[in-house]
């Protein structure tokens, strides 16, 4: 549910529904640590955060980068996190 909440949350693509997706995102993770989905969809909103300009990238890259890491700990062919991890 947190997941899915997340993701809808994400996809709407502003600030306030970035960090509403960060917050679902990272409880999903507390509830199911193997869950790679939602540390992609993690990183991602972390990404979103730095993109809509309102997040500096001092402070977005970290978080972003550890979102990332946590994906390759969990799947380490995950193209989107390589892809992110290629951003930078």
């Amino acid at each position: 549910m947190l997941y899915l909440r997340g993701r809808a949350a994400m996809d709407h693509g502003d600030s306030a529904s970035y960090h509403e997706a960060v917050r679902d995102l990272e409880q999903a993770l507390v509830l199911d640590p193997g869950f790679t989905r939602a540390a992609e969809a993690l990183a991602l909103s972390n990404l979103g955060l730095i993109g809509d300009g309102k997040t500096p990238s001092s402070v977005g890259w970290p978080a972003t980068e550890s979102a990332v890491r946590t994906t390759l700990r969990l799947d380490p062919k995950s193209a989107l996190a390589h892809a992110i991890l290629g951003l930078k």
